[in-house]
């Protein structure tokens, strides 16, 4: 079943919400990797000062992003406010972002390595909000495919996200820890050379469905648009 959208207003909308899913699309997989990029790696050297527009321009592409999709439904108070949410923590992300490779470059100033994890944070948290976005557009698409399986993968999706701080922040805490049983040090030995890998895996998870279910919800918006206009024109000729 194909949703119907035959309001003018909600015809008007379609055309930036359309464009807004496209940029968080294409926007978050370029944003993690120019963070991990500038965070850790070297292949933005190359680019010299000018590597620090790189990952704000990849937060710029979700903040163009979220401004197009308020474009559609404006009315609808529960849908705006969870994009003014994302669009808070996208602002931070995009001021935050420069000093991910300003921490590469001195990562001994306490400065640099606060902002840095202020950055993971509200990456985290933007995410979050990008899935109450998606849940909350589903709720307004006449379409019982997408309102039955984005609430179910949102869900996961915002447990994922929560259990990654928690994970992060028990590990800081044990490592404050002096005296520690051999067991439980070994274990943390353990996930010491692999803990990068874990935290990659469970944030890129998250990630790969949120990027998924928008598609998935961009492509269904557009084949409704695209079928009414045929539709319309069989009626003119």
């Amino acid at each position: 079943m194909q949703p119907s959208f035959t309001n003018s207003e909600v015809l008007k909308g379609l055309g930036g919400l359309l464009r807004g899913l496209s940029a968080i699309f294409w926007g978050l997989p370029f944003a993690f990797v120019s963070y991990i990029q500038a965070a850790k790696l070297d292949w933005l050297e190359s680019f010299g000062f000018f590597a620090l527009l790189v990952p704000m321009a990849a937060t710029g592409v979700l903040c163009y992003g979220i401004n197009q999709m308020n474009r559609f439904q404006a009315q609808e108070r529960p849908w705006t406010a969870s994009l003014d949410h994302a669009r808070i923590f996208a602002w931070i992300c995009l001021g935050m972002s420069p000093f991910a490779y300003l921490w590469h470059k001195l990562p001994e100033n306490e400065h640099f390595s606060f902002c840095v994890r202020l950055l993971f944070a509200a990456s985290i948290l933007l995410v979050f909000t990008l899935n109450n976005c998606l849940a909350r557009l589903s709720a307004m698409i006449p379409d019982p495919t997408i309102r039955a399986e984005t609430p179910l993968f949102t869900n996961m999706n915002k447990g994922l996200l929560v259990g990654v701080p928690l994970v992060v922040g028990s590990f800081v805490m044990i490592r404050r820890v002096t005296v520690l049983p051999v067991i439980l040090e070994n274990i943390i030995e353990r996930f010491q050379s692999v803990g990068l890998w874990a935290l990659l895996f469970f944030l890129l998870l998250p990630l790969a469905l949120t990027m998924a279910m928008t598609w998935k919800i961009k492509a269904v918006i557009f084949a409704s648009v695209f079928h009414l206009g045929e539709s319309e024109a069989e009626e003119t000729n």
